[in-house]
């Protein structure tokens, strides 16, 4: 829940996060940074950073948060780059403003690794981006979307939002749920 009454349906940042920080500690990363964008999407990511980095045992040196555009996220990995004091910095927004921020950590002495989060999931512009080369970051699998577009491509004759899947599992999930639901008691 967002707020009263508005619920936001997405993937939740906070478990990409984790698995992310989770591999990149067993890789030896140990001083984190972060980019962090204005708003709910950057407390939940900041959030879950936090708790993912102590119980991981790593240290969380520098966060700064940028207003999402190619200029705010610029200023902010350049400010982050000139304070330097980590090896591995997460990158909270998506492939294309993620490669402009990570050019601001190529004249580093030693260039940190670059995280990201389920918002570089599906973007072909990852694939492009020099700057985004060996980073990391977790989401849910391509092959499972792909199958599920092929699908919805054939029937209703049009590619459908990624977002779309969780719709699709809500359905099947209340579908399996009611199978074994009584009329008259309370559903579960």
């Amino acid at each position: 829940t967002a707020a009263r009454d508005v619920f936001v349906m997405g993937h939740i940042p906070g478990q990409s996060v984790a698995r992310t920080v989770a591999y990149a500690r067993t890789k030896g990363s140990s001083r984190f940074a972060a980019l962090i964008p204005h708003g709910d999407y950057g407390d939940r990511v900041e959030a879950a950073l936090s708790t993912a980095i102590v119980s991981e045992g790593g240290a969380l040196m520098r966060v700064e948060k940028f207003a999402r555009g190619s200029s705010g996220i610029s200023a902010a990995a350049k400010a982050l780059a000139d304070k330097g004091g980590f090896d591995t910095v997460l990158i909270a927004d998506g492939a294309r403003l993620a490669a402009i921020a990570a050019g601001q950590f190529k004249d580093m002495t030693t260039k940190p690794k670059l995280l990201g989060t389920e918002l570089w999931s599906g973007e072909s512009s990852i694939t492009a981006a020099p700057a985004l080369r060996g980073a990391w970051f977790s989401a849910v699998s391509d092959g499972r979307y792909e199958q599920f577009s092929k699908s919805y491509k054939s029937r209703f004759g049009a590619q459908p939002y990624r977002i779309s899947t969780l719709g699709y599992d809500a359905v099947l999930l209340t579908l399996r749920v009611a199978r074994e639901w009584k009329p008259g008691t309370r559903f579960p």
